[in-house]
């Protein structure tokens, strides 16, 4: 939010104000970008502790067809969120986040465990 009112202080006319629309939209992108990077490195420690555990993978890989993009509209309309909203947003992923690790665990030791559980007695 800073950073917006320091570029809108510096750049001033209407010619501006679409560099600095363009800056935001490339900067969305960019997160979005790093975001799908994480998931897809967390699903690939995720099949690779599979593979460790059982020996091949049981859970085959979906194929993931991305959508097409629709062109960029002309008018950007941009809802910036308070610091409230942000920290809250951060606050739910990170719990979310939590989450994942947590079933992660659950399904390691689950994995794990299961021979001991088949074999008879």
């Amino acid at each position: 939010m800073e950073k917006e009112m320091f570029l809108r202080e510096v750049l001033h006319d209407r010619q501006d104000d679409d560099k600095i629309q363009k800056i935001l939209l490339l900067q969305r992108l960019i997160r979005a970008y790093y975001v799908r990077r994480q998931f897809q490195q967390v699903r690939t420690e995720y099949l690779k502790t599979l593979s460790d555990i059982e020996g091949e993978i049981s859970i085959k890989p979906i194929e993931i067809i991305p959508t097409k993009q629709e062109p960029p509209k002309k008018e950007i309309v941009v809802n910036h969120p308070t610091k409230d909203e942000l920290l809250r947003k951060r606050q739910e992923i990170a719990i979310e986040l939590l989450w994942i690790e947590q079933a992660i665990q659950s399904r390691k030791d689950y994995l794990r465990l299961k021979p001991r559980y088949l074999t008879p007695s």
